[in-house]
């Protein structure tokens, strides 16, 4: 069973999917938590899949899926946002809805923010899971032109940005499958992805994404050298899991093959520092590898949450 809670903030609202203890239980004080975030430009429907595989194997867990500010049915905060911004706003919630330490599982940017609550915020976790986390080794960015585009439109209407509007649901859904990532989904994933990234106007029967439109020229991307990585790497204390697709970036093979060297780079880090890290490598797996792949996902999850939380392995 699953119920939608909006928290207030001071920017708006948050909305939270609140999944259930599979057993029926209710939740009380002792129950055990899981805080899920998604990815840049997902909404809390990206974990519908894995959500569902892993309360069969944690049925007395309740699962938190957040629509981060600016995305899915979360209110727009009127400005783009960073990740500091959506950490104080994760930790504000966690304080709203009284949780314990959670078991934090992020996917994409959503592993980054993950990673940083656990090594600035650490009495708000007690495991991490990294699917197939970005760590943003540089900043790709949009173009001069398209920001230039973005900026002249913005000051034509005031400050306020306009949403793309749809003529249809379909028309709106393939416009979403030619984004980034979207084209490894199958129509049913993309779908619910959209049943919360997407609305009819009943004004004029147009659909418009939820989103808003900020996300995409934002300061979300985070650089980081190598010092402040290792900074970072050495103040979580929390066991982590990280498991990795087959490729971050699936339209550049080049940097796709940068990323992913990247990826190992901090993995070793990890390690180095005596860290507890489970690594685990899908490599038939897309970056979308808890959509596409649920029980393979859910089971890396448990055996690290049940059985090997202070075990290390070679990626």
């Amino acid at each position: 069973m699953t119920t939608d809670v909006s928290v207030k903030l001071p920017r708006g609202t948050v909305s939270v999917k609140r999944w259930y203890p599979f057993d029926g239980s209710a939740i009380r004080a002792t129950t055990p938590r899981a805080m899920c975030l998604h990815g840049w430009q997902d909404n809390a429907g990206s974990f519908d899949f894995l959500v569902p595989a892993l309360q069969r194997l944690l049925p007395s867990m309740a699962f938190y899926c957040l629509d981060l500010p600016n995305h899915g049915k979360s209110s727009h905060r009127g400005y783009p946002g960073g990740i500091l911004d959506d950490i104080t706003d994760i930790a504000i919630v966690c304080g709203c809805l009284q949780l314990p330490p959670a078991l934090m599982i992020g996917h994409s940017q959503g592993g980054l923010l993950a990673a940083l609550l656990a090594a600035y915020l650490p009495q708000l976790v007690t495991h991490v899971v990294l699917l197939d986390m970005v760590w943003y080794p540089y900043y790709r960015g949009i173009t001069i032109q398209e920001t230039t585009e973005f900026l002249e439109k913005r000051v034509a209407n005031g400050g306020v940005v306009i949403p793309k509007r749809y003529p249809s649901y379909d028309a709106l859904r393939e416009r979403y499958r030619q984004g980034l990532f979207m084209k490894e989904l199958t129509q049913t994933q993309v779908d619910q992805l959209l049943v919360r990234g997407a609305v009819q106007d009943p004004s004029d029967g147009l659909w418009v994404f939820t989103m808003d439109p900020l996300t995409k020229h934002g300061t979300s991307n985070t650089s980081m050298d190598f010092l402040t990585r290792l900074e970072l790497v050495r103040s979580i204390r929390a066991p982590v899991l990280y498991v990795m697709a087959k490729s971050w970036y699936g339209g550049n093979a080049k940097e796709a093959v940068q990323l992913l060297r990247y990826q190992r780079e901090v993995a070793a880090e990890f390690r180095s520092l005596g860290q507890s890290l489970y690594a685990v490598s899908m490599d038939e797996a897309p970056h979308h590898l808890h959509m596409t792949h649920p029980d393979k996902v859910a089971a890396h999850i448990v055996k690290f949450y049940k059985e090997l939380p202070k075990a290390l392995s070679k990626l």
